[in-house]
């Protein structure tokens, strides 16, 4: 079986050049990169609306913010696929991810669980650690995870972690943790309302609170009743909570994402270490288990259609066929990414380790990352990519979009894959189908007489 999916990182729109020391920029003042981000809402939700109408099974966003030099700009991928929720019917909607140290957990589980019932349980849930400093250190200090104390940041990702799974499946919780702690002791709550509605023989949940005597003032707080316990809500619609899904660059966080049953993504590992990056995958998940939200067991290798478990990749896809692409422009984009992205390290760590000298347009092409060409080579492509890692079933997201590229010709490539690649991989490996298999639905409400 083979899933499709389509990601949107949130590249600017503005022209590339090369400056004095070869640095490939956007051409644009600042005022002319916030208005690239004012499109880039636009952007974002009706590529939403094409990959749903196109047939694709998953639309992405990611989370990053501060970036003018226009490499990633997508503040808030939750707001933009609630919006879709409402538009669209059938396409999961997923995040690459949600960055949970710059979250408040609480405030996070709600909106990511609103997106579950507008969308009538399409949610896919991802969550990462963050990499940037500047975000990080300007988001998640206020949480204590900037990610400059990479241990610390860890430590509060999976503190988080925790409090979501809270939030999403019990009913009334406290949490008491290393860096969040709630309710705080001294949270006094006096509400008459509160201790009779938690002593009710429907509800009998008195140990909610601990309730002390008034003090003789007037006001909710005038007493020594502590609130004990909190409920939070919405909860997701898909039952016992929606997938969790994570990137993983290294071998610690595959394991922690195997072991937690959370479903991965290789965003920029090449084909040559495909199967060793999915063999540590799977040995943790045997390990532990075989950890599942649904208690499914042992999954297929890779990824498995039929449990929607495991782990997916991500491939850069621009065809180049007759009229249809401009690999010029394409490349020339993508040197503008290259140039953001190399100061960071990490893709040319993995691309050296697959064989590259250098980590550019070139390589990416050479390590199965940057699908450009006919027709006919992305369909080999998809093929040299299932025997690289040895997938069962396979789960691929795809960019489209790239810098500098026109909105349309991203529409027009999404077109063309879905009506002349699409069919042949659906033929060649098995799809699916269409279905939120996994969806266990709330009644829909009734109109009050």
């Amino acid at each position: 079986m083979i899933e499709l999916g389509v990601m949107n990182n949130g590249y600017t729109d503005l022209p590339a050049y090369q400056n004095a020391d070869g640095m490939t920029l956007p051409d644009g003042t600042l005022a002319e990169s916030l208005s690239n981000m004012q499109r880039q809402v636009h952007r974002q939700y009706k590529q939403g609306l094409a990959a749903e109408k196109f047939g694709y099974d998953a639309y992405f966003l990611t989370e990053h913010h501060f970036q003018p030099e226009g490499a990633e700009h997508s503040p808030n991928p939750l707001m933009i696929q609630a919006a879709l929720a409402v538009t669209t019917s059938r396409i999961r909607l997923g995040q690459m991810a949600n960055i949970a140290p710059w979250h408040h957990p609480i405030r996070l589980a709600e909106q990511a669980a609103i997106l579950d019932v507008l969308s009538h349980g399409r949610l896919e849930f991802g969550i990462g650690r963050g990499y940037q400093a500047r975000e990080a250190e300007i988001l998640g200090k206020p949480f204590g995870a900037g990610i400059q104390d990479g241990e610390a940041n860890r430590a509060i990702f999976e503190e988080c972690y925790e409090i979501l799974i809270k939030c999403f499946t019990e009913e009334s919780f406290s949490h008491h943790g290393e860096f969040f702690s709630f309710p705080h002791s001294y949270l006094n709550w006096h509400h008459p309302q509160t201790i009779a509605y938690y002593n009710q023989e429907k509800v009998n949940r008195p140990e909610a609170l601990t309730v002390g005597a008034p003090t003789g003032k007037s006001g909710v707080q005038s007493a020594t009743t502590v609130l004990n316990e909190i409920t939070v809500g919405p909860q997701p619609l898909q039952k016992p909570h929606p997938q969790f899904w994570m990137p993983m660059t290294t071998r610690r966080s595959a394991e922690w994402a195997a072991s937690h049953g959370i479903n991965g993504i290789y965003a920029a590992t090449p084909n040559k270490l495909l199967k060793r990056e999915l063999d540590i995958y799977h040995q943790a998940a045997e390990k532990a288990g075989w950890p599942d939200r649904l208690g499914g067991g042992e999954f297929k290798r890779g990824w498995d259609s039929k449990r929607k478990r495991g782990v997916v990749a991500n491939r850069m896809v621009h065809v180049v066929q007759g009229s249809l692409g401009n690999q010029k422009l394409y490349e020339e984009g993508l040197t503008m990414y290259m140039d953001y992205m190399n100061a960071f390290g990490s893709l040319g760590v993995q691309l050296a380790e697959a064989g590259f000298q250098e980590s550019n347009v070139a390589s990416l092409a050479g390590s199965g990352l940057h699908l450009v060409g006919s027709k006919q080579m992305v369909i080999d492509a998809f093929a040299d990519l299932k025997e690289a890692g040895g997938f069962d079933d396979m789960f691929v997201i795809m960019l489209f979009d790239g810098h500098c590229l026109p909105e349309q010709m991203v529409e027009d490539q999404m077109q063309f894959f879905s009506e002349e690649i699409m069919p042949v991989l659906h033929s060649e490996y098995g799809h699916p189908g269409y279905n939120n298999a996994f969806l266990n639905p709330a009644p829909e409400p009734q109109p009050r007489v």
